[in-house]
């Protein structure tokens, strides 16, 4: 294999190291340009490893989690297309580590182990994938970014990969109040589940330490033309003492009412 072929393959699976830190890895974000994804647009890959998993983790996880999980592919894609672009080529991967990094959040993997549900649920991701034909590389890349996906902070690196479902489960996760309507009512993917949505255990738990560095994600705005046509200001309100009293906003202007039949059969 040629230092180029194992390059490509290399940022196909998000292997780029980026900053850990929102703040340094949000950098250079257009602030006034919002990031949309449009009904024609909004497709997961169709391959055939695509559709397995897609199956997999819509009969291993709970309705709300996997809900949570569409919502954070809808979101990284949306974010890729229109603010990272040369990311483009590492999407199905990103879509199979969506699907499946809270699989070991599961009642049968939480009673399965004593690890974190970050590390048995890579583990249990990785053999799925390698059983369902992913090369190695793609399945280890996914299994880290798993591991790392609550693994927030500033300082060294992270993979590509690891850094697209941070900051997209940051956009679903970190907030607990809404501002203006609950719209997320029929496309069923997208709808929010606000009886807990801080499901996220690891996440709450740091954010209400380093709620700070978060703040960097207000560089990003999310147009959706997918959902019902009101518009949604979802925040994140200020922590715990000594944390910076930003909020992180995600704008969501909705113009189309469903995208069903949009993902894999």
């Amino acid at each position: 294999m040629s230092a180029d072929t194992k390059n490509n393959g290399l940022a196909a699976n998000g292997w780029t190291a980026v900053p850990r830190s929102f703040k340094k890895s949000l950098a250079d974000v257009d602030k006034s340009k919002q990031a949309e994804l449009t009904v024609d647009k909004a497709g997961a890959p169709s391959t055939d490893l695509a559709r397995k998993t897609h199956e997999f983790a819509k009969e291993k996880l709970p309705e709300k989690t996997f809900n949570h999980s569409m919502r954070v592919w809808y979101y990284g894609k949306a974010i890729v297309q229109t603010h990272f672009p040369h990311l483009a080529p590492l999407l199905e991967t990103y879509y199979l580590t969506c699907l499946l990094h809270d699989i070991g959040t599961t009642a049968e993997n939480m009673h399965g182990t004593h690890m974190s549900f970050e590390y048995y649920g890579a583990f249990k991701a990785l053999n799925f994938l390698r059983d369902n034909g992913a090369s190695q590389d793609q399945a280890e890349a996914v299994s880290e970014a798993i591991i790392r996906h609550a693994d927030l902070g500033e300082t060294g690196t992270l993979s590509s990969l690891g850094m697209m479902i941070q900051l997209s489960t940051v956009f679903d996760q970190c907030d607990y109040r809404v501002v203006a309507n609950r719209v997320w009512l029929e496309t069923e993917p997208l709808r929010h589940d606000y009886d807990d949505p801080r499901q996220h255990r690891a996440f709450e738990k740091k954010s209400q330490h380093q709620a700070s560095h978060i703040n960097m994600t207000s560089s990003l705005r999310l147009s959706h033309r997918i959902l019902p046509s009101t518009a949604v200001c979802r925040s994140v309100p200020k922590r715990a003492a000594g944390t910076i009293p930003q909020s992180v906003n995600l704008h969501i202007n909705a113009t189309r009412p469903s995208i069903r039949g949009t993902q894999p059969p």
